[in-house]
């Protein structure tokens, strides 16, 4: 009785032990599982962290591309501004300089001795035509309008600043008469008509000058006048005798 008696303690004490080792893995793997969890949350936390950085170097860079687009069209705004503000200072710039020559006094000796030149050029360019008319404007740029005729055809050309060719024109036919023709040195110069017409009307320059025969078949200057920027009328003068026929 002793005897089974301490067998089965015995069954007992390593029953007991075994379920002893049977359960301490069980706590070890508790007291592991905390470590896997902070792991986990580390790791979580990381990736998180790494979202963070992606999204915050995304919201950057878009950021930037946004400052950088802003920065340019502010850019290109300053320069249109100032595109804006030169071509409105060349505008201002001509129309000044064009109001002086208009106010400024025109020279008048110059001007005659150009449209002998523009003359000639007209007779190299048409051999053989005959003067009908000439124009000469000195408002802003000095311009020249000559015109002439031979048997067949009419000509024209037109001259502009330096005597730069600005037309040049040729036609068939021949509406005006033969006698309507004429020479330069006809007549009066362009800077002796002037005088008589400055002197006629008390005016201080001229802005426009006309050579042409009228149907009475005589030549005249007609030459308008200004004083400063005020007209000043038109003088008539016989272009070969340089007698004043009549002032509006």
């Amino acid at each position: 009785m002793k005897k089974w008696i301490k067998l089965t303690s015995t069954a007992l004490i390593a029953s007991t032990l075994l379920v002893a080792c049977q359960a301490q893995p069980s706590e070890e793997a508790k007291r592991v599982d905390p470590l896997s969890q902070e792991e986990s949350q580390a790791e979580s936390q990381g990736q998180e962290t790494k979202s963070d950085a992606t999204s915050n170097s995304e919201g950057a860079d878009q950021s930037s591309h946004k400052e950088s687009a802003k920065a340019d069209q502010d850019n290109q705004d300053d320069q249109d501004d100032q595109d804006d503000q030169a071509a409105s200072s060349r505008r201002s710039s001509s129309s000044r300089s064009r109001s002086d020559r208009r106010g400024a006094k025109v020279d008048v000796a110059a001007i005659s001795k150009d449209l002998e030149e523009a003359v000639a050029n007209f007779e190299d360019q048409f051999p053989g035509a005959e003067l009908t008319s000439i124009e000469v404007e000195s408002e802003g740029q000095t311009r020249f309008e000559i015109e002439g005729e031979d048997d067949e055809k009419e000509y024209s050309l037109s001259l502009g600043e330096d005597l730069a060719m600005v037309e040049k024109k040729e036609e068939l036919g021949s509406a005006n008469n033969p006698e309507d023709g004429f020479q330069l040195d006809q007549v009066i110069s362009l800077e002796e008509a002037t005088e008589i017409a400055l002197k006629e009307a008390d005016a201080k320059t001229a802005k426009q000058w006309e050579l042409e025969r009228d149907s009475d078949g005589k030549l005249y200057w007609k030459v308008e006048l200004r004083d400063g920027r005020q007209n000043k009328g038109e003088v008539k003068i016989d272009a070969e005798s340089g007698e004043v026929v009549a002032y509006d």
